[in-house]
């Protein structure tokens, strides 16, 4: 007669299941934003950006003009052999 198997090695399936969800869950929930960020420093953030983006559009206008903002359209470079 064989010897009995421990019930808690039957089933380590379930077990490693949920272990594994727990984790995915620990690691989902601390991955996420703070929700206590100050809209204040958010939008001196975005300002940022906004204005480096700005600086890029006027300093490379082709670049503007093929993302198209075509503001700055009238510094375009003039590659033609009347310029050269």
């Amino acid at each position: 007669m064989p010897a009995e198997v421990p019930s808690l090695l039957l089933r380590p399936s379930r077990r490693w299941f949920g272990l594994h969800w727990a984790v995915a869950l620990l690691l989902v929930l601390n991955a996420a934003p703070p929700a206590t960020a100050e809209p204040s420093a958010q939008q001196a953030l975005h300002a940022m950006f906004d204005a480096r983006w700005q600086q890029l559009m006027r300093t490379h206008p082709e670049w503007a003009t093929y993302s198209g903002d075509h503001r700055h359209g009238d510094r375009l470079h003039d590659a033609s052999a009347a310029q050269q």
